[in-house]
């Protein structure tokens, strides 16, 4: 990896104010005031708040974090002279500057998520909920894979040409998103008739297609479960790193000169 590239990523993350102040709140000061509202007023927790904490709350994050130099093709902000800093680094290749993005995008994602979560647990710890270590380190391990997998995946779609793809991607993203914060849609006894019948299915058919994104183009590890598990689960590391692979190498394929200036090969 690429020093200089790593820490110019990892700083412009953190130029914008408004960006910064975005990744705060959606990134902590919801999520954790969230818990600390729920539990002070004895109310059960939602899905909504616990996909808060979860990919969805990586990607929240993450959306953020990419509004910027940090995410998205550097040729726009190379030609206004923010890659100066490049010209002191030595020769690099286009998979030395993808994967050296991905890895700085990924771990300050990843680490201001696991931050999220250890301040979840500490507030539902002062309330009498019983966390351990291992529960806690399954999750700080967890939003960070969550972070790999979907900085990857927008750092493939921001690097990529062509529009058509782009405007694909983003809309699964969000039909993704959207998805994993409604509960399941189901109703009891016969079909409904008329519009309500059409709104129930097309509700179905959302939540359907948001856990079909899920799984075959952002699938993860449920970690805690995993080292609990009688037999490990093989398949979703097999499907979460041979996905991560397809989305760097894609990125690496799609990066051109104009992506930035020197030793390019």
């Amino acid at each position: 990896m690429n020093r200089a590239i790593l820490k110019f990523t990892a700083m412009s993350c953190f130029l914008d104010r408004i960006k910064v102040v975005y990744v705060i709140f959606m990134g902590l000061v919801i999520p954790v005031g969230m818990k600390w509202e729920t539990l002070s007023r004895g109310a059960a927790e939602s899905q909504t708040f616990e996909m808060f904490t979860g990919s969805v709350g990586v990607a929240l994050v993450l959306t953020g974090l990419c509004l910027g130099a940090a995410g998205t093709s550097t040729s726009r902000s190379a030609y206004s002279g923010e890659c100066l800093p490049l010209i002191f680094s030595r020769p690099l290749t286009r998979a030395e500057y993808v994967v050296t993005k991905w890895c700085a995008i990924a771990l300050v994602c990843g680490a201001i998520t696991a931050l999220q979560n250890i301040l979840v647990a500490f507030v539902g710890m002062c309330f009498g909920e019983v966390w351990t270590v291992q529960i806690i380190g399954a999750q700080v391990l967890e939003r960070l894979l969550d972070a790999g997998i979907l900085s990857a995946a927008f750092l493939a779609t921001m690097l990529a040409r062509n529009r058509i793809l782009q405007v694909f991607a983003m809309a699964a993203f969000y039909v993704w998103l959207v998805g994993q914060t409604l509960p399941p849609v189901s109703v009891a006894g016969p079909n409904l008739p008329g519009l309500d019948g059409v709104q129930v299915a097309g509700g179905q058919m959302f939540f359907l297609a948001s856990h079909r994104i899920g799984d075959f183009l952002l699938p993860g590890i449920h970690v805690y479960e995993a080292m609990n598990a009688l037999n490990f689960p093989w398949i979703e590391l097999v499907c979460y790193v041979s996905t991560l692979l397809v989305y760097l190498f894609a990125a690496v394929a799609m990066t051109t000169r104009r992506d930035f200036f020197y030793g390019t090969d």
